[in-house]
C-alpha cells in the first residue's frame, strides 16, 4: 500500500510538473542522444564498464560518475533529453560472472569470462542462443532471471529521470538483429512512455526487422493505453548495404514490408562514433564533403577482424542512396520506405551520452594504448570518433512533444557542435525570410519544415539557416562555412539522381592546426533563400541540407599538438609517433544534416 501511494503522488508531481510547462510560440531545438549502452550491454560490461542507467541519466544531465572503479568521467555540458539503449540480447548476463556468491560464479564460462572478457561474453551469449539457458554461466535459468532484472533496472530509471520542462528521459532498448548471422541490421527501440512489457523484444527471439515491428504493433503501437514506438537503424556503414534494401528471397519489399518501414523506422542515425553513413566517396568524386568520417570497411567483421575487411561500397548502406532507393517504391506502391529523418548519437558504451568534444576525445569503447611520449592512454583505433548529436524540435521538453517530433522527423543530426539549423520548404514562402524579424512565423504558417512531405503545386522555395547555438562553448565551433542541399530524384525513365547545390557561404579562414589555435574571426550565422532550378512538377525528389563548418581540429591532432615538435626524438614504437609523425595535422569539417523534404507529384499530375 505504501508503495502504491508513492507511487501515485509521483505520477501526480509528474503530471503537475508537465501542466506548468510553458510551450514555446514555435518549436524550438533541443538536443540529445538516443544511443547509450550502460554496463547492462554484455559487450560494454567486457569492456570494463560497470554504472548503469541510472549513472547514464545522471551524466547527461552534467553530474560527474563513476564508469568504473578506475575510470571518473566529468560531462562538459548538459543535454536535453536520452535513451539508454542497452542490447536487449541477454541483457546483464555477463553480470552474473563477476558475483562471487553467484552459483554459477565458478562454471566454465565465467572463467573463461573473467580471463578473456570479450570471448567469454561472445561464447555465453552463443552457447546461450543455441542451446538455451541451460549451459555455462546460464544454468538453471540464470540468465533469463538477469535479463529481466536488468530491463526493470532500464525502465525504472527512465522514470525516475524524467522531468517534463527540464529533462526528458525515453525507455528503450537496442534490437540487434543481424541478416543470416552476417551483416548487421541493427535498430534503436524508444518508447513514448513505459511499455509495460515484461521483456524487450530481442533478435534471438525475433531475428527479422518484421518480426519486430510484429510484436511492438501486438504489445505496443496497437493496444489503447497510449503506447506508441519508433525503431532508428543505424551504422548501416558497416550492414555491407543490406540495412535499406530488399530482404525478400525475390529481391523485392512487399507493399507490408514498405508500410511497416516507413510506420516505425521514422529516424535514422547518419553519424555516431563508429563513422557516418550520409554518401559513399572515392578520389574523383564531385562531392567532396562525403569524405568525412568514412570508414575502411563496410562490416563489423572488417572491424574485429582487419585481414577479412573489405571497403566499403556505391550502395545502401549510405543513407542517400536509400533516400534514392525510396522514391522508386514511393512511385510503385504511394509509400515511401526509406522515408528517415535524420539524427546524430555517440553509441557510447562508457555510459557518457552526449561526450562528443573532440579535445580530450575518451574513446567509446573504453579502447586505449599507453603512450610514454604523451604521459598519458591514447585513444584506438583512430578511425572512429567522438559521435554526435539528436536535435528535435518541439515547443517543450516533454516525451510527448518530442516523441511527436520524432514521428514526425522534424529532427537533425550534428556531428557534436551545437549549431541551430532551420529548413522549410513551399511555394508561398516570401523570398526575403533572411531579412525579416518574423522569418519563421512565416515559415511555419506557409511552409513544410524538416521531416515534411509536399504533394504536387509549383516549385517551391526554400529556406535555410544556420545559427551557432546560443550555449554553445565559445571554443567548441570554429565558424560555419557553407550552406548546401543536396537534392535526389527520379527522371521519366525511373533513374536515380543527385546533385549538391551551394545556397551560401563565409570565406575560408585558416588555422593553425598544427596547435589546433583559430587565427581567424568566424562566421556564427549564415542565411539562404533558394528555388530548385531544375524543378519538375512530374519528378520524384528529396531534399536535405547539409551545413559545413571551418575546417577544425580532429580529436587525434588535439593529442599531437603536444608533441608535434618533438617527432624526430620519439620512440618510433610509441602510438605517439605513430599517429603525430607520419602524417600531416588531421582536420576535419564538423557539420549537420537536416532530414529531408520529400516532393511528390499531385495525384493526376
Amino acid at each position: 500500500m505504501k508503495k502504491l501511494i508513492i507511487s501515485l503522488t509521483l505520477c501526480l508531481l509528474s503530471l503537475s510538473a508537465a501542466a506548468e510547462c510553458q510551450r514555446s510560440e514555435l518549436p524550438r531545438a533541443f538536443y540529445g542522444d538516443l544511443h547509450v549502452h550502460t554496463g547492462l550491454s554484455n559487450d560494454a560490461f567486457g569492456m570494463g564498464t560497470r554504472a548503469g542507467p541510472d549513472a547514464a541519466y545522471r551524466y547527461a544531465k552534467g553530474e560527474t560518475i563513476s564508469v568504473s572503479p578506475t575510470l571518473e568521467l566529468t560531462p562538459s555540458t548538459q543535454l536535453d533529453f536520452a535513451a539508454v539503449t542497452d542490447h536487449a540480447e541477454q541483457m546483464a548476463a555477463a553480470t552474473i560472472c563477476a558475483q562471487a556468491d553467484h552459483p554459477n560464479y565458478n562454471s566454465w564460462a565465467c572463467r573463461i569470462e573473467r580471463r578473456l572478457p570479450r570471448a567469454g561474453i561472445l561464447l555465453n551469449q552463443i552457447a546461450s542462443h543455441w542451446f538455451g539457458d541451460d549451459l555455462g554461466a546460464c544454468a538453471d535459468g540464470a540468465c533469463a532471471r538477469a535479463y529481466s532484472g536488468a530491463w526493470q533496472q532500464t525502465v525504472a530509471a527512465a522514470e525516475q529521470h524524467n522531468q517534463p520542462c527540464e529533462f526528458t528521459s525515453f525507455v528503450g532498448y537496442e534490437w540487434s538483429g543481424r541478416v543470416d548471422n552476417g551483416p548487421t541490421i541493427h535498430r534503436n527501440v524508444i518508447f513514448n512512455q513505459d511499455p509495460q512489457i515484461a521483456l524487450p523484444f530481442d533478435a534471438f527471439s525475433y531475428p527479422e526487422p518484421e518480426q519486430l515491428w510484429q510484436q511492438l504493433r501486438q504489445h505496443c503501437a496497437d493496444q489503447s493505453n497510449g503506447c506508441d514506438a519508433v525503431t532508428i537503424p543505424h551504422n548501416s556503414n558497416l550492414s555491407e548495404g543490406r540495412m535499406f534494401s530488399a530482404l525478400t528471397p525475390d529481391g523485392g519489399l512487399t507493399p507490408e514490408q514498405v508500410a511497416e518501414r516507413a510506420r516505425f523506422d521514422r529516424l535514422a542515425e547518419i553519424i555516431q562514433h563508429k563513422g557516418a553513413s550520409e554518401c559513399y566517396y572515392q578520389p574523383g568524386d564531385s562531392d567532396e564533403a562525403c569524405q568525412f568520417e568514412l570508414l575502411p570497411y563496410d562490416s563489423f567483421i572488417g572491424k574485429m577482424a582487419p585481414p577479412l575487411a573489405k571497403p566499403p561500397k556505391n550502395d545502401s548502406s549510405f543513407l542517400r542512396n536509400a533516400l534514392k532507393e525510396g522514391l522508386r517504391y514511393q512511385q510503385r506502391d504511394g509509400v515511401n520506405p526509406f522515408a528517415t529523418g535524420f539524427i546524430g548519437s555517440t553509441d557510447t558504451h562508457i555510459v557518457s551520452p552526449g561526450q562528443v568534444s573532440e579535445a580530450g576525445y575518451r574513446e567509446h569503447h573504453n579502447k586505449e594504448q599507453p603512450s610514454p611520449a604523451l604521459g598519458q592512454m591514447l585513444p584506438k583505433p583512430t578511425e572512429l570518433n567522438p559521435g554526435g548529436l539528436a536535435v528535435l524540435y518541439a515547443r517543450e521538453n516533454s516525451r510527448e512533444a518530442l516523441f511527436d517530433a520524432i514521428k514526425r522527423r522534424e529532427a537533425y543530426a550534428t556531428s557534436g557542435h551545437r549549431v541551430a539549423v532551420r529548413f522549410f520548404a513551399g511555394e508561398d514562402l516570401p523570398a526575403d525570410l533572411c531579412e525579416r524579424q518574423d522569418a519563421l512565423q512565416q515559415a511555419y504558417a506557409r511552409g513544410t519544415p524538416m521531416g515534411g512531405e509536399i504533394r504536387g503545386g509549383d516549385s517551391p522555395r526554400f529556406f535555410l539557416s544556420a545559427l551557432k547555438a546560443a550555449d554553445s562553448p565559445a571554443q567548441a565551433m570554429p565558424g560555419l562555412r557553407k550552406l548546401q542541399v543536396i537534392k535526389g530524384w527520379l527522371d521519366d525513365k525511373g533513374n536515380s539522381h543527385e546533385k549538391v547545390f551551394d545556397l551560401a557561404s563565409s570565406p575560408a579562414l585558416s588555422s593553425d592546426f598544427a596547435s589546433c589555435r583559430e587565427v581567424e574571426a568566424r562566421s556564427a550565422s549564415l542565411c539562404a533563400s533558394w528555388q530548385d532550378p531544375l524543378f519538375d512538377p512530374q519528378q520524384q525528389a528529396f531534399y536535405y541540407a547539409r551545413v559545413l563548418e571551418q575546417p577544425s581540429c580532429r580529436w587525434d591532432q588535439y593529442y599531437c599538438e603536444a608533441v608535434v615538435d618533438r617527432c624526430p626524438e620519439l620512440d618510433s614504437e610509441d602510438p605517439a609517433h605513430q599517429l603525430c609523425c607520419q602524417s600531416a595535422p588531421k582536420r576535419i569539417q564538423e557539420r549537420a544534416w537536416t532530414s529531408p523534404i520529400w516532393y511528390s507529384p499531385a495525384a493526376g499530375q
